[in-house]
């Protein structure tokens, strides 16, 4: 994981932008989507707990080591379920495949 935000700093950027923010009412973050991949509330609880952490990316690094076949069209889907556009724009804009090449990578 630690290659994908070395490699493609903006396009994690602007994802963590969305995803980073707080929870508020009808707003989601990585939480709802950790809980869409069924990743553990005890384990998501500790995801950006100090100030020097990412959450968005603790997320997607439990993603790579548990679902290292993860597929860039499985995050897209449970995107859209969340309604979270902002972030489906940041994949579409950003170079075909390097999320795909991640996960494969991992």
């Amino acid at each position: 994981m630690g290659s994908l935000f070395d490699s493609h700093p903006q396009v994690i950027a602007k994802m963590a932008f969305w995803l980073d923010k707080e929870e508020k009412p009808g707003k989601r973050n990585w939480k709802q989507l950790a809980d869409m991949f069924g990743v553990p509330r005890s384990e998501s609880q500790s995801f950006g707990e100090s100030l020097d952490e990412n959450p968005t990316e603790q997320l997607f690094e439990y993603l790579c080591h548990r679902r290292p076949r993860l597929t860039t069209g499985e995050v897209k889907k449970h995107l859209k379920i969340l309604k979270m556009q902002d972030v489906l724009d940041v994949l579409a804009e950003s170079e075909k495949g390097w999320f795909f090449v991640l996960f494969r990578l991992c």
